[in-house]
């Protein structure tokens, strides 16, 4: 496919592409590798958020915690505000609170373990892809500067072989 690319361009520049080619093949590994880095981050942060929610105190609704100090009186008064508002039976309320309670995957221990890895994951993840987008901006200069250099030594080479009279009769 490449080869096929070059045809359609100006054989020179064909000619030159095809000289840094290893240094264009590896800034463009570059940005593959960093473009992959940032993709897997995608799903670190939703695991991420995910073990928030996990580490964070449920709540009935309103902000309330089971940890928190209400008396029966205000909790029935709650749960009997929550039933009505879904249009259920209070004891529905309270099954759903406690299922709720136990499909929590991780105690809040093990979700503050899982969250703190992931972060240090994406730390990493950012540090890595740091370096690859260093390296394709090393290779990819590197190879425009090779370029334009080769393009300006052709230039002078061939106006130093011109004759003085192409420049007694050529207007700059």
């Amino acid at each position: 496919m490449a080869l096929h690319l070059f045809k359609k361009l100006d054989p020179r520049l064909a000619s030159d592409l095809k000289s840094q080619r290893k240094v264009i093949s590896w800034g463009l590994l570059c940005v593959l590798i960093a473009a992959v880095l940032t993709t897997s981050t995608i799903e670190l942060v939703k695991r991420s958020v995910s073990a928030v929610q996990d580490a964070a105190p449920q709540s009935i609704i309103g902000g309330i915690s089971p940890t928190d100090p209400i008396g029966i009186e205000s909790e029935s008064k709650l749960v009997g505000k929550m039933a009505a508002t879904l249009s259920k039976t209070p004891e529905e309320v309270r099954n759903a609170y406690r299922e709720a309670q136990r499909d929590r995957k991780n105690s809040p221990d093990e979700a503050l373990s899982r969250l703190t890895f992931l972060c240090i994951l994406i730390v990493g993840i950012y540090a890595l892809k740091y370096f690859f987008a260093r390296g394709q901006n090393l290779f990819l200069t590197q190879a425009a500067n090779d370029l334009a250099a080769d393009l300006r030594r052709r230039m002078f080479q061939k106006v130093q072989k011109l004759p003085i009279s192409y420049f007694n009769e050529t207007r700059s």
